[in-house]
């Protein structure tokens, strides 16, 4: 069993890669609406650079956010719907898909920035470097299709 988990995480951390052969796998493997699901995400993936929040958003965007949306860790989907709804003045898109976070791939949701992505969870939640891991885009929405 130790050896399978090596091989699932070696495989993984060759970053967007790893989940779309995560997804590849789930299509192949399952059956009826399921494996028409991941063959619909596998189809919709699409992999996507984050930027940090500090290079899109103003020092007072930034302590706005802070205030009134307060981005809690493990509150992913409500972050990045608050951001979403609660900044008219920015083009800001909600976007779901998943986070290669060290090799696990997590099912996540964050933003589209006037055309960059960004992650005020992983930034502004847990205080951590987006540049660290890898994102994969299955869908982009705005906020009235949210």
């Amino acid at each position: 069993m130790k050896q399978l988990n090596n091989y699932i995480y070696e495989a993984l951390k060759d970053h967007d890669k790893g989940i779309l052969d995560m997804l590849q796998l789930f299509a192949n493997n399952c059956g009826g609406v399921q494996a028409e699901l991941f063959k619909q995400k596998v189809k919709d993936a699409d992999s996507v650079d984050i930027y940090s929040v500090y290079d899109v958003f103003s020092n007072e965007e930034i302590d706005r956010i802070k205030k009134y949306i307060n981005p809690q860790p493990k509150c992913c989907y409500e972050n990045a719907y608050k951001l979403s709804d609660r900044f008219y003045d920015r083009d800001i898109k909600y976007v779901e898909g998943y986070l290669n976070m060290k090799g696990l791939p997590i099912e996540h949701a964050f933003n589209c920035v006037d055309g960059k992505y960004v992650d005020i969870t992983i930034e502004l939640a847990l205080d951590r470097d987006v540049k660290e891991d890898t994102y994969v885009k299955i869908g982009e929405f705005d906020i009235d299709e949210v």
